[in-house]
């Protein structure tokens, strides 16, 4: 069996890679706005009729 690695690594046949790589998904969001897009493309799409 290989072993970790020195820097804290998990090898591909340990069993806690899947929790490794589902941490390594997680992505953390601040100072963020949740927008109806809806409006928001309204709101682009009579802004760029005005633009010449």
């Amino acid at each position: 069996m290989l072993t970790n690695h020195d820097a804290g690594g998990v090898m591909y046949d340990d069993t806690r890679i899947h929790w490794t790589v589902a941490a390594q998904l997680i992505v953390e969001l601040r100072r963020c706005t949740v927008v109806d897009l809806e409006t928001e493309y309204a709101r682009y799409a009579a802004r760029a009729d005005r633009v010449p």
